[in-house]
């Protein structure tokens, strides 16, 4: 839930037991109770509110419409974990790197928008290609790999069940399609390796913690990468500093 996945990554950081990176959470942080009411109506109450460890407020606040409210980041106040360092305490979980996620390119949502229109069931058929391949690749002692002619013949089918050929013919679908697919190959296999080396290529967040953590021996080492890292971001330039910098 989104509760718990903000309370624990608050008291990795409240406890210096490791580095959140990524976006700023959701910040889900009260406790509601529920009363039934006649006519099939409930009532809300709140009755309680998760702190993190240090007493940081995972409620972010939000207008009438349950938009966040604008805030002045240099505002809001601030804790010290037992290691020194610095964590915001105004509502969500502030990652310690922010990272922004990559976006679907326009083609990628037409390939999704579209799959949806004409009901192809895109995750499923992709799970079982994934498994197909898998298959014989086990069955030739092979590491995972995406043989151009079953991708082929994959696109293929895809088509058949009613997806446009000129769609599954565009760079960006295909490039997408095979990232996927790759991924799901790795993981019938269960070679967690070879799965998190496909997810690296578009995922930037996995694509940064894992070259952290291969630089790091112990923990304080962790942390004082995290800080070169940062460094060097703001060496970069302004540009860069918006898409990766420390809360």
């Amino acid at each position: 839930t989104a509760s718990g996945a903000e309370i624990l990554a608050g008291a990795l950081q409240d406890y210096d037991r490791g580095l959140v990176m990524g976006a700023r959470t959701f910040g889900k942080g009260v406790v509601q109770t529920v009363i039934p009411l006649p006519y099939n109506r409930r009532l809300r109450f709140t009755t309680g509110s998760w702190l993190t460890p240090l007493g940081r407020s995972l409620q972010r606040a939000r207008d009438a419409q349950g938009r966040p409210i604008e805030e002045d980041l240099d505002t809001l106040p601030r804790v010290i974990t037992p290691m020194g360092r610095t964590l915001i305490n105004g509502g969500g979980i502030f990652p310690d790197l922010e990272i922004e996620n990559d976006t679907l390119k326009t083609m990628e949502r037409e390939l999704i928008a579209t799959a949806n229109e004409v009901r192809v069931l895109l995750g499923l058929r992709l799970a079982e290609f994934g498994f197909e391949v898998a298959t014989i690749l086990l069955g030739n002692d092979q590491k995972p790999s995406l043989p151009e002619e079953h991708f082929e013949r994959f696109l293929g089918q895809l088509e058949e069940e009613g997806l446009p050929g000129e769609l599954l013919s565009d760079e960006d679908v295909r490039s997408y399609l095979h990232w996927q697919a790759r991924i799901n190959i790795a993981q019938r296999m269960n070679d967690v390796g070879s799965e998190a080396d496909f997810r690296k290529e578009r995922d930037r967040v996995l694509a940064e913690a894992v070259q952290l953590l291969l630089l790091s021996d112990r923990q304080t080492q962790l942390f004082q990468r995290l800080d070169d890292r940062v460094s060097g971001v703001r060496n970069e330039g302004a540009g860069s500093e918006r898409n990766l910098r420390p809360y």
